[in-house]
C-alpha cells in the first residue's frame, strides 16, 4: 500500500475549469439507461477527430492581411497546427469609435468583414473579463486591448485553452485595430464537422473507470514542508472516480504531435482513506486525498492529472 501524507503547508494550483457549469456535480452525467454492452459510444469516426483545414486558407489569409497592413511593418506568425494566425499586425481605422459606442462592436465588424484573415465567429467567443471587453470608445486609449475566450466550436462546448486578444492604436485619425494576438485557435468549424461533434457521446462510468484506474499518478511526501520522497500511486480497490464538469472538446496533440479534437471530462480520483496511509496531524482539515483529472470522455485515457483536492497537496 502506498503511503500518502497530506499536509496543509502548501496549496495545489488547480487546473483551470474554464466555462464549465459550476453547478454540475455527480458521479456520471450520462444516460443511465445505456448498458455497458453498448460501449464504447464515442464518435462515428472515433476520437481524436482531425480538423478539415482548407488547404488554400493560408494563402488567402496572407493575401487579405497584406491589404489590411498597408504600410505597417509586420512579419505575421501562422500556426499550421491551428490553421490561423498567432500574431498579425495591421492598420484598420475605426472611424466611428466615439462616445458610448463599444470598441468591441467595431472590432468585430472588421473581423466579420475579413473572414479569411480572422476565421472567427463572434457567437463562439466571450469577453475574458469586464476590464478587457465591452469597452466604450470614450474609455478607450492607445493601450486598450480586448481579450476573449472561446466557449464553443460548431455549437459544442470547448475547453478553455483558446484565447485571442485585439490591440488598438491611435493616431491623428482616431483609433484603429493594430494587432491580433493568440497562442493559437481553430477556425470556425465547417458544417460537416459541427454535425459530427454533435453526434459524439461519452462512454459509461464503467468504461471510463477502466481508463482512469489503469493510469499511475505521481505524488510527493513532505516532512516539515520539505519534499522527502517522490513516487507513483496506482489506484486501489475502494478508490473512486467522479466527473465534475460536463464533457467538452479539447484540441490536443498525441504522442506523435498529431493534433485532433478529443472529447474530455474533468474529474477527480479520490483515494479511499484506508489506502491513503497515515495523515499528517497538522492537516486534519484535508479530508480528501487524490488528484484532479482531465481525461478522455470516450476511452478514459488520462491527459492531465494534478495532485491535491480542496487546496491540499497529495504527498
Amino acid at each position: 500500500m502506498a503511503t500518502i501524507l497530506v499536509v496543509g503547508c502548501r496549496e495545489a494550483t488547480p487546473q483551470p475549469r474554464g466555462n464549465a457549469d459550476e453547478d454540475f456535480m455527480g458521479d456520471f452525467p450520462g444516460d443511465s439507461t445505456r448498458s455497458d454492452a453498448d460501449e464504447p459510444h464515442g464518435c462515428p469516426s472515433g476520437t481524436p477527430l482531425a480538423f478539415p483545414f482548407d488547404p488554400d486558407a493560408k494563402d488567402r489569409a496572407f493575401a487579405d492581411l497584406a491589404i489590411l497592413q498597408g504600410d505597417t511593418a509586420n512579419d505575421p506568425v501562422w500556426y499550421d497546427e491551428w490553421g490561423t494566425f498567432s500574431n498579425a499586425k495591421m492598420h484598420v481605422d475605426l472611424p466611428n469609435c466615439t462616445g458610448a459606442t463599444l470598441v468591441d462592436d467595431l472590432v468585430w465588424q472588421v473581423v466579420e468583414a475579413w473572414p479569411n484573415v480572422f476565421a472567427l465567429d463572434r457567437s463562439e467567443w466571450v469577453g475574458a473579463s469586464s476590464l478587457l471587453s465591452n469597452i466604450p470608445c470614450d474609455n478607450a486609449s492607445a493601450t486598450t486591448s480586448l481579450a476573449y475566450q472561446r466557449t464553443t466550436i460548431g455549437g459544442q462546448p470547448i475547453y478553455n485553452s483558446q484565447a485571442i486578444r485585439f490591440y488598438l492604436g491611435q493616431d491623428t485619425n482616431g483609433f484603429y485595430l493594430r494587432m491580433l494576438d493568440s497562442f493559437g485557435y481553430l477556425p470556425t468549424a465547417p458544417t460537416a464537422l459541427a454535425q459530427t461533434l454533435a453526434t459524439c457521446a461519452p462512454s459509461s462510468q464503467t468504461v471510463l473507470e477502466q481508463g482512469v484506474f489503469a493510469a499511475t499518478y505521481t505524488f510527493e511526501r513532505f516532512v516539515a514542508c520539505q519534499v522527502v520522497e517522490e513516487g507513483k500511486y496506482a489506484p486501489q480497490p475502494g478508490d473512486t472516480m467522479v466527473v465534475t464538469a460536463p464533457p467538452r472538446w479539447l484540441w490536443y496533440p498525441d504522442a506523435d504531435n498529431t493534433w485532433g479534437l478529443v472529447l474530455v471530462y474533468e474529474g477527480e480520483l479520490i483515494v479511499a482513506l484506508e489506502n491513503a496511509g497515515p495523515l499528517d496531524g497538522t492537516s486534519a482539515a484535508c479530508w480528501r486525498v487524490g488528484w484532479t483529472l482531465t481525461f478522455d470522455a470516450v476511452t478514459g485515457k488520462v491527459y492531465w492529472s494534478q495532485a491535491g483536492l480542496d487546496g491540499c497537496i497529495v504527498c
